[in-house]
């Protein structure tokens, strides 16, 4: 199954003060495309339970925190940061 992978503002708004932050900017481009790729494909399989219906993945230096809704096959990527 292929889901749909959407950043909702807030977590764009992270992204950006975490690439802003980051001494790599490319590192980050790639993780976050890294992370997007891996949700799309299978969001449970990569990613860990945080909370009843809050998930969360990490690549490369960048988490996200994400939630899933099965029946429109939809990842919501909610926030972001740098993970040292």
């Amino acid at each position: 199954m292929n889901w749909t992978v959407e950043w909702n503002e807030a977590a764009l708004d992270a992204l950006t003060a975490a690439w802003l932050q980051a001494p790599d900017r490319a590192a980050v481009n790639q993780a976050e495309r890294q992370i997007t790729s891996l949700l799309g494909q299978d969001p449970y399989g990569f990613g860990t339970t945080v909370s009843e219906g809050l998930f969360s993945i990490t690549v490369s230096g960048l988490g996200a925190y994400y939630e899933i809704d099965d029946a429109a096959a939809l990842v919501s990527v909610v926030g972001a940061a740098l993970v040292t």
